[in-house]
């Protein structure tokens, strides 16, 4: 009964996606800029959002963001130091806290750009609910 049910929640979607492949461009690297967030928290290097908005480094990051791409990343976007916030005030319980993944800023925008290529060819995409 329950491989019954887990076939009605999934849509098996047989469909080759031709995404783009080439180099990240100025442009697309503005929309990615655009649409961060100001005062988020800064990765682990300590680099906020604001800096990489401001674009005094788009140039560099732009290529950062293409060696990436053919899949040399820096090794620190690997890196993730989880921190612990309490949920409940009682300090003592290890499930009273929930964990807050820092990410670098740089691996978010590249996240970023491989969504921004990605997403008009998964949201056609049927889902059951």
């Amino acid at each position: 009964m329950k491989l019954v049910h887990f076939a009605n929640i999934f849509t098996v979607v047989n469909k080759i996606l031709t995404t783009d492949t080439g180099n990240f461009t100025v442009k697309e690297l503005r929309t990615v800029i655009k649409s961060m967030a100001n005062n988020k928290a800064s990765g682990i290097d300590g680099i906020q959002p604001e800096f990489w908005i401001s674009g005094s480094l788009n140039e560099q990051l732009l290529k950062i963001c293409n060696k990436a791409l053919t899949g040399d990343k820096p090794t620190q976007w690997s890196k993730s130091p989880i921190i612990l916030f309490p949920k409940k005030w009682v300090l003592c319980v290890a499930k009273n806290y929930c964990g807050i993944s820092l990410t670098f800023i740089s691996a978010k925008i590249f996240n970023k750009f491989l969504l921004h290529r990605i997403r008009p060819h998964i949201e056609p995409i049927p889902r059951n609910k």
